[in-house]
């Protein structure tokens, strides 16, 4: 529960190897990462409520086109799950270039497969919205 109050403050980074060692890296260390890449276009978020997060991104990275979010819980199961059909989808390059909302398909439709309600646990923010 703690874990989840503290991402609205930032990602929560866990370690592997020691489950009660984590560390909070804030909204701006964020986004300070992210403005060196000037052609970013997309970030994905694949964490627990990181939606308000992936809002804030988007409001003030103003080449990001695109935050792929989680509103509420997601399983880390079901985070797989999604980044396996939205990356599968990005890297398929057979047939030409592949678009962020056909990749958020893909990943959405391969939650769906598993989870019967997956349309909530995977939100996209777009410019604007």
């Amino acid at each position: 529960r703690a874990m989840l109050e503290a991402m609205e403050g930032g990602i929560v980074l866990r370690s592997d190897t020691a489950a009660d060692v984590a560390h909070i890296v804030p909204p701006d260390g964020l986004a300070g990462l992210f403005r060196v890449c000037q052609s970013l276009e997309c970030v994905v978020l694949n964490a627990c409520t990181s939606h308000l997060l992936g809002q804030e991104f988007l409001d003030h990275l103003p080449a990001l086109k695109y935050v792929i979010s989680v509103r509420g819980h997601i399983s880390d199961p079901a985070a797989l799950i999604f980044s396996k059909g939205f990356y599968s989808a990005l890297v398929d390059r057979g047939s030409g270039d592949v678009r962020v909302e056909v990749a958020y398909t893909h990943g959405c439709a391969a939650l769906k497969a598993h989870y019967s309600k997956s349309k909530r646990e995977v939100h996209v923010a777009e410019e604007g919205g």
